[in-house]
């Protein structure tokens, strides 16, 4: 069984409200791929560019930066 966890890109989803395109960003815990019968919580985030985006001055992200 996988020990890693992926973060998998679903590039190119239709945001019909918004009338764009995006990317969907799903972040699949380890041995996802592995344990296809298995149920897992669901978090959803809709503001994704806090979530993995660059850190500037009142934009936190959710990214741990090493600070040594």
């Amino acid at each position: 069984m996988s020990t890693h966890s992926v973060i998998e890109c679903l590039e190119g989803i239709q945001a019909s409200r918004l009338g764009n395109i995006r990317n969907i960003y799903v972040y699949l815990p380890p041995g996802y791929h592995e344990q296809t019968a298995r149920h897992y919580p669901v978090l959803y985030v809709h503001a994704g560019q806090r979530a993995f985006g660059p850190s500037r001055p009142g934009n936190e992200t959710w990214i741990r930066q090493r600070t040594d």
